[in-house]
């Protein structure tokens, strides 16, 4: 299923954000995109919650792919969230 949207990508963009290791981020809000490529499709997008299942999901990519896109951490140690 989809991230639920908490926030308008331009909110979470704009808002003060911290990174926090991988761990510690389900239910927060996301500060910024995370993506496989190819495709290219976000996994998770600015403004929306990382629920246990993407969480899930982040550390097995983690594990099994070498870098994805977006985050300021490629090889997704940690994310970018909405601090609040």
């Amino acid at each position: 299923p989809l991230p639920p949207a908490r926030l308008t990508p331009r909110e979470a963009w704009l808002a003060p954000c911290r990174y926090l290791p991988l761990a510690e981020c389900a239910g927060r809000v996301s500060a910024e995109a995370v993506c496989v490529s190819p495709p290219g499709i976000p996994l998770v997008y600015p403004g929306e919650e990382i629920t246990p299942e993407v969480l899930a999901y982040l550390k097995w990519l983690r594990a099994h792919v070498p870098a994805v896109q977006g985050p300021a951490d490629p090889r997704l140690e940690g994310i970018r969230v909405v601090d609040g």
